[in-house]
């Protein structure tokens, strides 16, 4: 058996609003203005959802964000195993899927077999993931959505475990985050 520990690692920390605004803007999929990127539809979240939201905006204490964003990836296919060639480590949280699932592989060098781990995403939460290690999306009904973002630094994955370790153990009956959609701005549907 894998130890996921090397390939993701959730936070104990959850997302406030923010969850239920990408949600909501998903819900508007025909009408947004996807782009493409690295084979992903893309689509830009606002940056002052960094500040709004509290596990935001404790990552960014840490570790700085540059950019946030929602993946889509399309029904009935495969994004095949790869390591990202830019990105190190990132955050990622499932917003919504049907039937898709995200697999990392490790070669067991025997010429035949990987061992393979599920990442098995739980709402609201916070995954530290692991671009460098062998990792591809199935996605087998309607579309996926997957928030994630990019640091404005990049570092390598167990580095970021350790900077953030405080939000991995994090105790949500210490402090109550409050968010709200002030200051952030709603895409034109």
């Amino acid at each position: 058996m894998l130890n996921t520990d090397k390939f993701f690692t959730p936070l104990s920390i959850k997302s406030g609003e923010l969850f239920d605004y990408l949600n909501e803007i998903v819900t508007h999929d025909k009408d947004l203005a996807w782009e493409t990127h690295l084979g992903w539809d893309a689509i830009e979240v606002d940056s002052n959802w960094i500040q709004k939201d509290y596990a935001l905006r404790s990552i960014n204490k840490l570790q700085p964000i540059k950019q946030l964003g929602i993946l889509k990836t399309p029904p009935d296919s495969f994004y095949q195993f790869h390591k990202d060639q830019y990105r190190r480590s990132t955050i990622n949280m499932l917003v919504s899927e049907k039937d898709a699932h995200c697999f990392f592989i490790e070669n067991r060098n025997d010429g035949y077999y990987s061992d393979c781990a599920e990442l098995m995403y739980e709402p609201r939460t916070y995954y530290l993931f692991n671009n460098q290690a062998f990792h591809g999306v199935t996605n087998k009904s309607e579309p996926r959505y997957m928030f994630s973002l990019y640091f404005e630094n990049e570092i390598e994955y167990s580095d970021l475990q350790i900077k953030l370790k405080s939000l991995i153990d994090y105790d949500p009956n210490i402090v109550k985050p409050i968010n709200n959609y002030v200051g952030v701005s709603i895409p034109k549907f």
